[in-house]
């Protein structure tokens, strides 16, 4: 039986080709890809396979939420609690050691505190929206159906938690 590695791929798999960036961003390009069988449907996808929105909604949600996103590093930076230099460092680390969050870096570091992190992490809450968010900003769904799909997200996520992947 293949393993998972951490992008979901079995190893026994070539992934496909990416095409040239400029196709992801075109709205209609992003809704007409399918999604990889072997991973599970993210949330946005749930909602399409439900009738409770539409592809082109979906892709519209995920790149106002991608323009949305504050990096936690940007973040330090801004506050003042990380060089450059460091900054780069704890990246430079996160190669090596991708299962450490950039935040627990730079706390092991001795960059930043514990609560300077907590203060960075609610800052990035508030600048960026959750996709389930925006999506509610602009379409009206059936509050049954969507928990509905909720509940069954959240068992996703269940079992996914046992399941391990295999880092390579």
């Amino acid at each position: 039986m293949p393993r998972r590695c951490l992008f979901g791929l079995d190893e026994t798999r070539s992934p496909t080709p990416l095409r040239h960036w400029g196709e992801w961003l075109n709205p209609g390009t992003i809704a007409k890809m399918p999604a990889p069988s072997n991973l599970p449907l993210g949330l946005l996808d749930m909602l399409v396979e439900e009738g409770l929105t539409s592809p082109s909604t979906v892709a519209k949600i995920r790149i106002k939420a991608k323009e949305a996103w504050v990096p936690i590093g940007k973040i330090l930076r801004q506050r003042g609690h990380l060089t450059m230099i460091q900054l780069m460092r704890i990246l430079e680390l996160q190669t090596s050691e991708p299962h450490l969050r950039l935040g627990e870096l730079a706390v092991r570091e001795g960059f930043c505190t514990e609560e300077d992190i907590l203060e960075a992490l609610r800052l990035q809450r508030e600048a960026s929206p959750h996709a389930l968010e925006l999506l509610l900003s602009e379409v009206q769904c059936d509050q049954k159906q969507l928990c509905r799909v909720l509940i069954r997200y959240i068992r996703q996520l269940e079992s996914r938690a046992g399941d391990q992947p295999v880092q390579i």
